[in-house]
């Protein structure tokens, strides 16, 4: 929670494009929760980490969802500037 608050007080009037998709005010925070819903989704249907046996897979599934969500919500975090 702490880490969606931050985010959205940090875009929270800005366009995700000028002319494209989310180009209204807020846009860049709708399109962030979007592809962070998606790559939660889809990250839902795969076993990670990969490589590891079951014990570890249950022991560190937790860091990888959290790992997916982060990279997602912040892949265009650098549009700001």
């Amino acid at each position: 929670l702490p880490v969606l608050q931050a985010a959205a007080e940090f875009v929270q009037m800005l366009p995700a494009s000028e002319s494209h998709h989310h180009a209204q005010p807020g846009g860049l925070w709708i399109h962030m929760l979007e592809v962070t819903d998606a790559a939660l989704t889809y990250r839902s249907g795969m076993e990670l980490p990969r490589g590891c046996g079951t014990e570890d897979r249950k022991r560190l599934e937790h860091r990888c969802t959290y790992i997916v969500f982060l990279g997602a919500l912040l892949h265009d975090i650098g549009k700001t500037v």
